[in-house]
């Protein structure tokens, strides 16, 4: 805010407002949405006919979308056709999608889970749980998805990892 000692009236004006974001040139008020990530280094302005203040700022803007999820583990080779998925937690997931393809000739199996269904909610340790059916021995593919209620975060990176079942005689 600002006060003429003379009670004339102010024109504002601002310098690096992030794109989406404008100011009121009568009363200074700052609105809109963000629509660029990053951190700005604001300069505003107020003056009359015959003076002027200024004000700087750095101003952030993140992203409301959830970071992305690392897979861990199984990778190489598992010896169960139920393996225990593990992947790092991600800010801002409110859940998770697992895709999973095997040696089944049918559709990736895709399964959600919250972060207290994958024991991550604290944010701390690995999200963790058992393959959500029983898989089809041989070279296995898995991701991870994050979503929130802003909408999806990336996939993750696919990890790899060899059903190896072997027969008892």
């Amino acid at each position: 805010s600002a006060v003429d000692p003379d009670g004339d009236p102010l024109t504002w004006s601002a310098s690096n407002l992030p794109t989406g974001v404008i100011i009121n040139v009568s009363t200074g008020l700052i609105s809109g949405t963000p629509t660029t990530i990053g951190t700005f280094n604001v300069l505003v302005s107020a003056s009359d006919s015959s003076t002027s203040g200024q004000v700087s700022f750095a101003w952030s803007v993140a992203s409301p979308l959830p970071g992305p999820a690392s897979p861990l583990s199984p990778s190489g080779s598992t010896a169960t056709s139920t393996p225990t998925f593990s992947w790092s937690p991600a800010p801002l997931a409110s859940y998770y999608e697992i895709s999973i393809t095997d040696g089944n000739a049918g559709e990736p199996t895709r399964v959600w889970y919250t972060p207290d269904q994958a024991n991550c909610a604290s944010g701390v340790q690995s999200c963790t749980v058992t393959a959500p059916r029983t898989l089809t021995p041989g070279l296995m593919s898995w991701m991870v998805l994050t979503w929130n209620p802003h909408g999806y975060g990336p996939w993750s990176a696919p990890m790899t990892a060899i059903v190896d079942i072997s027969v008892a005689s």
